[in-house]
């Protein structure tokens, strides 16, 4: 079986899996991986996260992205400018009055400013200060990552990871934080990935 087979078999056996968990259980697992989240080092010393908008079957990251809104963090949320890119926007104060439900089923920014720019960012803070929360499909225990097959993210970091090797200077091989984020039941040794796919630093 090719990657691209394997990908959609792992895909649609996750898909089934978390269809069969509760909205109790969703939301008690949920709770706990945020709260632990954000007592951790890593929480505490970000200045800047991406963040998401959960959609039902994803883990409900909107406990940290509040907490760092009061903790005065800056938080970006993605919103899809085509069929291949999407655009990060600063949110200031309320996630749900600052964006609008899209033709994509989710909720994104819609903010009539320009989208943040990589070099703005690069220059407010260090890279330990900066995290992106990645939803995906399924994770691995070795970091790899199973998205929903459509790319977006895989694309939006490649293309953070490239910004910051070109403009990097002494740090050109370092990069912000990737956090991987889902429920235990889309955690396995390692999902089907191809030689492009981005891995995680670590996971939620």
């Amino acid at each position: 079986m090719d990657v691209f087979a394997e990908k959609q078999k792992c895909r649609l056996a996750v898909k089934n899996t978390i269809a069969k968990l509760t909205p109790a259980q969703k939301g008690l697992e949920s709770a706990m991986k945020c709260a632990e989240f954000i007592r951790s080092d890593v929480f505490l010393r970000a200045n800047i996260i991406f963040g998401f908008m959960p959609m039902n079957d994803e883990l409900d990251v909107l406990p940290i992205l509040r907490t760092a809104l009061e903790q005065e963090k800056k938080v970006l949320l993605p919103k899809i400018r085509d069929s291949a890119y999407m655009d990060f926007y600063f949110v200031k104060e309320d996630l749900y009055r600052e964006t609008e439900k899209s033709v994509y089923g989710m909720y994104e920014p819609f903010s009539k400013e320009n989208p943040a720019r990589f070099e703005k960012i690069v220059e407010s803070c260090s890279l330990d200060e900066i995290l992106v929360l990645v939803p995906g499909r399924a994770f691995g225990r070795d970091n790899s990552r199973l998205g929903r097959g459509k790319g977006y993210y895989d694309t939006f970091l490649r293309e953070l990871s490239h910004f910051y090797k070109e403009n990097g200077g002494h740090d050109a091989e370092k990069r912000p934080f990737y956090i991987g984020v889902c429920y235990d039941c889309q955690i396995f040794d390692s999902v089907p990935h191809a030689a492009n796919d981005v891995f995680m630093d670590f996971l939620i």
